[in-house]
């Protein structure tokens, strides 16, 4: 890496049609900005911002799961209902970049 460069991306799954990107920067959301993208044209659609840090995204069965440490450094895994409301987000998205 070169001085002065930082880690953007912590971790990526896909989802649907579409595959999401937790990012990680500098930003006062880093580790809690997730950006969806279209699988077909690698367009961005929308963000989401988890009320938490993760270091680890995934998605699978309609569940949108974080993991990470807690400030006390215990592990935890959270996992948030995506379905049907992601797949809205998705949806308006897709048709307003049309």
């Amino acid at each position: 890496m070169m001085p002065g460069s930082v880690i953007t991306t912590t971790s990526a799954t896909g989802v649907g049609e579409t595959f999401a990107v937790l990012f990680e920067g500098r930003s006062t959301q880093r580790k809690r900005l997730i950006d969806f993208y279209s699988i077909a044209d690698a367009s961005y659609l929308f963000s989401i911002v988890l009320p938490f840090e993760a270091k680890v995204i995934g998605y699978g069965h309609g569940l949108l799961v974080a993991m990470g440490e807690t400030s006390d450094g215990a592990p935890f895994v959270r996992a948030m209902s995506a379905s049907p409301s992601l797949e809205t987000l998705v949806s308006r998205a897709r048709a307003a970049t049309r």
